[in-house]
């Protein structure tokens, strides 16, 4: 039994957080019952239902299931990247459920959900932002990591305060084999990862990346674009840094502690010095946690983690004598206690988790000459979370798995600046379930209820990290979801066919709507700004994977919407989410020719995002005023692009990568403006033209990828 104590002021400016201890861990030996460890324990209530992508012959796709998808590192290096650095988030978005972002932005959205509903977990700590500037580079280092797994459907009871999916990087757990170090030299960043054996028992993990894109950005562009010297872009500017290191000791044979770090920085620098204008944006990531892992017994194993995490995000624009800053601010600190245990055929875990929110939400400032703006900040928002947890793998009757969890959670938020306190109660409830109709054969169902108390405003469609976080309080309602998924999976010709196919329909309570830019503020806080709504998310997937000699592949198509619904917005109506995508298509194949040459190709097809365009014009004056049709009835052209990667290997883990992004230059919209112009030989009439805006088209890359 376990018993924890864990102590905090109401003041909450001296936090005793560390008061977190141990009175008392006594555990029975269950007799009778053979030795497991904590790796069998993993993947017996874990694994029963993943996607791998394993090393063979360089990349090779073994199982495919509806809930969980899992990459192994070390097999997707064939596949495309851009900038030669594998991007795991991106690679996710080639299996279903998971939704085509698009070019420069990094969010990621889980059967229907917002990028605010996913958790995103390194080495089990929270990561609040997902991606580097324009989504060019990806936000971790992939020679540090040992899986990515994602569960979409089902989310597990050991993991809360998230309605859409959860996403868990794992950093390399063993001790290294032997000391060597690997990497991936580019035209625009490099990265470095080295592996430290001190002895049987210790060993390290020290990765690096940075980028010299401030080198090559401005003479890029003016290859590119043909840029003159008369543009009004006079400079842009971006670089950024990323530290990851990981310490495994085993401190006896029943001991394992794990130490993980991560940081990085982002700075974007945009200067017009014609008209005067100029941003400045900069965002950072901290995370930190310490992991102890012990056995028990022969039957049980315990799981003990701190944790840290910090993000934060500064925006500074000026025009001409204008001047607009924002700050925000979130930042966690956690406790997780998981106990996983076997009984005969049967697994159960349970757990206590405690994370204390400290959240500085968009905090605004103008300046005009001598004048400041009125405060209109939110103030501090700390906030303590609370939860237990139990969930269990039950095998009572033959070919029949059962898993049930559930998980109550305890939220208490407190506004300094106003003093308004608000707790909440709510639990969260889940069942899996699997039969296994044949050896080749399967079907699934699952049902999970979950609510959420942190959430995710977005002032910009742009891809840039200027979104901010909330707590929930008095002003704040919390998030809560229903989630029902069917599935069937059956394999062909001895395992070379494989085809996985899922329904699903998710209903949700309180989600959100922001309308506020973030340089477009009437003195009013943005609470007044949010409206809370129901949602729906719906539809179909199917993955067909194959597996032949030298040729690896899958398809994925997911048909599915999205949709909101606000009383304040289209009449009451439900309507089209911005990120809904009816038709999601994707491809994946790689063809091993010998051990020297590899080549790859990924296909990606699917529906344009949602906006809303004005259905008629008018003039008071000469000034053209639109009226708006239904909101987010329109829709941007079909999103459309290929790569292909070719791979030299002149000796064991070192070669060369070229990888084509958009081989065929299809200019995927970012958004679309809409322009007035007069006819000229007629000065009454006018003319509405659509212009699109993209990012970037083609773009190669070869990288240098080495091993010593």
């Amino acid at each position: 039994m376990i018993y924890i104590c864990i102590m905090f002021e109401k003041s909450h400016k001296k936090i005793l957080f560390f008061g977190i201890f141990f009175l008392f861990v006594s555990v029975q030996n269950i007799s009778g019952q053979e030795n497991f460890s904590q790796n069998d324990s993993i993947d017996k209530t874990v694994n029963l239902d993943t996607v791998l992508v394993v090393q063979s012959q360089r990349t090779k796709l073994t199982g495919i299931s509806s809930g969980t998808t899992k990459l192994h590192i070390d097999g997707i290096a064939p596949i495309p990247s851009l900038m030669g650095m594998p991007d795991l988030l991106k690679v996710l978005e080639l299996t279903p459920g998971v939704q085509t972002s698009g070019e420069g932005k990094s969010n990621i959205y889980v059967r229907g959900g917002d990028p605010g509903q996913t958790l995103l977990l390194y080495a089990g700590i929270p990561v609040y932002t997902p991606g580097h500037a324009l989504n060019v580079f990806p936000l971790f280092n992939a020679d540090h990591l040992s899986t990515v797994e994602l569960i979409k459907g089902g989310v597990d009871a050991g993991y809360g305060d998230f309605v859409s999916g959860i996403i868990i990087s794992k950093p390399k757990e063993n001790v290294p084999q032997k000391t060597s170090v690997k990497g991936n030299a580019g035209l625009l960043a490099s990265n470095a990862t080295l592996d430290l054996r001190v002895n049987d028992k210790f060993g390290a993990y020290v990765s690096g990346r940075i980028s010299y894109l401030n080198l090559l950005l401005n003479p890029l562009l003016n290859l590119t674009i043909g840029r003159a010297a008369t543009d009004n872009l006079e400079n842009i500017s971006y670089d950024f840094f990323d530290v990851n290191a990981t310490v495994v000791g085993k401190l006896s044979d029943k001991n394992k502690l794990l130490v993980n770090f991560f940081m990085g920085q982002d700075k974007l620098d945009i200067v017009e010095n014609i008209v005067g204008a100029g941003g400045i944006l900069n965002w950072k990531n901290y995370a930190a946690s310490g992991k102890l892992e012990t056995d028990l017994s022969k039957n049980s194993t315990m799981e003990q983690q701190i944790s840290y995490s910090r993000f934060e995000n500064k925006l500074n624009v000026s025009l001409s004598d204008i001047s607009v800053a924002t700050f925000s601010e979130i930042s966690s600190i956690g406790y997780d206690n998981n106990m996983k245990y076997k009984i005969g055929k049967h697994y159960f875990e349970s757990g206590v988790q405690y994370k204390y929110y400290h959240l500085l939400p968009q905090e605004f400032e103008m300046r005009q000459s001598d004048l400041i703006s009125p405060d209109v900040s939110y103030g501090k928002n700390t906030a303590h979370y609370l939860s237990v947890f139990a969930s269990a793998t039950l095998n009572f009757i033959p070919r029949l798995t059962l898993e049930p969890g559930i998980r109550y959670n305890f939220f208490y938020s407190e506004i300094d600046k106003t003093n308004k306190t608000k707790d909440f109660h709510s639990a969260d409830f889940r069942l899996f379930s699997k039969f296994q109709i044949h050896k080749n054969q399967s079907v699934r169902a699952t049902f999970s209820h979950n609510n959420q108390y942190v959430s995710k405003l977005f002032p910009s469609s742009t891809g840039l990290p200027t979104d901010f976080w909330v707590a929930a309080s008095n002003e704040i309602l919390p998030l809560s979801s229903n989630d029902v998924s069917l599935g069937y999976y059956q394999s062909f010709l001895n395992g070379i066919l494989e085809l996985s196919s899922d329904a699903y329909f998710r209903s949700m309570k309180n989600v959100v709507e922001y309308n506020q830019n973030f340089i477009d503020n009437d003195n009013s806080i943005f609470t007044e700004k949010i409206r809370f709504g129901r949602g729906r998310a719906y539809g179909i997937e199917l993955m067909l994977k194959a597996n032949y000699k030298k040729i690896s592949a899958w398809l994925s198509y997911s048909l599915g919407r999205s949709e909101r619904k606000f009383a304040e917005i289209n009449n009451g109506e439900y309507f089209p989410a911005r990120h809904d995508r009816t038709h999601d298509l994707s491809f994946t194949g790689t063809y091993t020719l010998n051990k020297k040459w590899d080549f790859s190709i990924t296909q990606v097809y699917a529906t344009g995002n949602a906006y809303t365009a004005p259905t008629s014009w008018y003039f008071i004056g000469n000034t053209p005023v639109k009226e708006y049709g239904k909101h987010n009835a329109q829709r941007l052209p079909h999103y459309n692009r290929t790569d292909i990667g070719i791979n030299f290997w002149y000796k064991k883990d070192n070669g060369i990568n070229l990888s084509i992004y958009n081989i065929f230059v299809v200019r995927n919209p970012l958004y679309v403006s809409l322009r007035v112009n007069e006819v000229e030989d007629a000065k009454d009439r006018i003319v509405v033209s659509m212009k699109k805006h993209t990012l970037f088209t083609i773009m190669p890359s070869i990288s240098w990828r080495f091993k010593f």
